[in-house]
This record gives structure tokens, sequence and C-alpha cells, in this order.
């Protein structure tokens, strides 16, 4: 092996090293990003919750009281199951909403992730 081949071995080793070092920076970057990404979702969700059951207490409070207060039996099943049916709406509505908040949060986490393993795929189908 002469001189210029070591130098051309050399030289395309310390090419894909630096391609090795640009790729795991690219891939640190995108873990980042979708973890910034991740943790603010999860913040917008655990804010959610919160104020839901601050909402709820609240109303199952006043519930309660209502439900003490009342005259007659008749009237402590239409209090009861009009509280039901509220809280079993009110309940459902913000199932739907955690769970839309919860896509969302994994869409856009995911993105930064994926846009580098789309750029991978290429830079490896280019090698």
């Amino acid at each position: 092996m002469g001189q210029a081949e070591i130098n051309g071995t050399l030289e395309k080793a310390m090419n894909g090293y630096g391609e090795l070092v640009a790729l795991s920076k690219e891939n640190s970057e995108a873990m980042f990003e979708a973890t910034t990404l991740a943790s603010s979702g999860i913040e917008t969700i655990t804010s959610e919750l919160m104020s839901y059951s601050r909402h709820a207490l609240a109303k199952n409070l006043a519930a309660t009281k209502a439900l003490f207060e009342v005259k007659s039996p008749e009237e402590f099943l239409q209090l009861q199951t009009a509280w039901l049916k509220s809280a079993s709406e009110s309940y459902v509505a913000h199932l739907t909403k955690l769970s839309g908040l919860a896509s969302s949060t994994t869409t856009e986490a995911f993105k930064p992730i994926q846009s580098f393993a789309t750029s991978f795929a290429k830079s490896a189908r280019a090698a």
C-alpha cells in the first residue's frame, strides 16, 4: 500500500468520523427538541387536570350540600340523578379534551425525531 492509498484511506476515515459527529449532534438536537415539546405538553395536561379537579370538587361539594338539604326522597332522587348526569357528562368531556391534548403532544414531540430519521435515511441511501 503506497502513501497515496494510505492518505486516501485516512481521509475517508476522517470524513466518515466527521459525518458521524454531525449525525450524533443532529440526533441530540432532535431528542432535546422532542423532550422540550413533550415537557410542554405534559405541563399543559397537568394544568388541565388540576383545573378540572378544582372544578369537579366544587361542583361535588355543592351537590352534596344540596342533597343534605332535601325535604323528600323524590327530591333527593331528582337531585342525585341530575348531579350524576352532569358529573358523567363533564367527566367524558374532560377525558375527550385530555385525549386530544395527549395526542397532539405526542404528535408534536415526535416531529423532530421523525425529521431526523427521514434525514438519516436519505443520507444512508446516498452513501
